[in-house]
């Protein structure tokens, strides 16, 4: 019996926590799709023949469902059924594939499950190993682009361009995921690694600058949001406001939004900033400002 188990966290591929991955022994790399981070799994103590389903944070219900994913799997739940009568103590994660920074996927693609990960007995199972168990069910699966040994960086953004899973004609997908099944981390854990298109191909530019009032543009926080706040971390965050909010979006959100974009910022970045740029001072006050400029020009406000 399984309950709710939050997924782990995919960290950038020059990260701290993924130091040594591409180093490691062989690296798969899988395409990245841009919905919503789900699961599921089976739990004999609830109802729905214990076929339950979460988001990446919480357990769903039918009144709080996902942007419908709870009920897409109540509407296939007899296929998931199938396979855990037999695999009780598996964790199916994946995207549910609903529109966020990203709309150019197959028109038929939306609104479907795509697995990356199954977890069983505190581990996630090798991609030889579920990708046979979910085929033999029907279960539809994120394919393995390539495998590599001993990747460098330049190998890893070279397959960028060349993923279109899911993808219209002459279009790429947001972005690669790398893992090791063998590398466990400094830090005791087995982490997967992600290089986003978006970011690799859009921090080096200068579409976006603010002038401080000594009119000067490269300043330490200036750099932050040039890095960091992309269009594609802008779009995310306001997806996940309208997943939780299941409603279209509304002016009413742009101070939330505001806010969760410098939060984010300052957890998922702070160890990453003070790497790149070599331990600098920062006027949070000046990188919100500009953080807030930024993010209002992503969202046309």
């Amino acid at each position: 019996m399984q309950t709710f188990v939050k997924y782990q966290h995919i960290c950038r591929l020059n990260e701290d926590e993924t130091e040594g991955l591409l180093e490691g022994g062989t690296c798969s790399l899988f395409p990245k799709i841009d919905g919503a981070c789900s699961s599921i799994w089976f739990d004999t103590a609830n109802d729905n023949y214990g076929i339950q389903c979460g988001s990446r944070n919480h357990q769903l219900s039918s009144t709080n469902t996902n942007q419908g994913f709870w009920k897409y799997v109540q509407d296939n739940k007899d296929k998931f059924l199938e396979l855990f009568l037999r695999h009780q103590d598996i964790i199916l994660y994946g995207e549910w594939l609903i529109p966020h920074s990203l709309k150019t996927y197959l028109h038929d693609a939306w609104k479907k499950f795509y697995v990356f990960d199954v977890y069983e007995d505190g581990k996630y199972l090798h991609y030889d190993e579920y990708s046979k168990l979910l085929a033999k069910y029907d279960i539809e699966f994120i394919p393995e682009l390539v495998r590599v040994e001993h990747p460098t960086i330049e190998v890893i953004h070279s397959f960028l361009d060349k993923n279109n899973y899911l993808m219209q004609e002459d279009c790429v997908g947001e972005g690669i995921v790398i893992k090791n099944y063998d590398f466990i981390n400094k830090y005791g854990r087995q982490v997967w690694a992600k290089v986003v298109t978006s970011e690799f191909k859009c921090r080096d530019s200068k579409e976006f600058r603010h002038k401080n009032k000594l009119g000067e543009f490269n300043t330490i926080e200036n750099q932050i949001v040039d890095c960091y706040v992309t269009e594609a971390f802008v779009e995310k965050t306001k997806a996940k406001i309208l997943n939780q909010r299941e409603t279209g979006w509304r002016a009413e959100y742009t101070a939330e939004l505001l806010g969760r974009c410098f939060s984010e910022l300052i957890k998922e970045e702070s160890f990453n900033m003070v790497k790149k740029f070599k331990m600098p001072t920062i006027d949070y006050k000046k990188l919100n400002s500009i953080l807030v400029s930024k993010a209002k020009q992503v969202i046309g406000v």
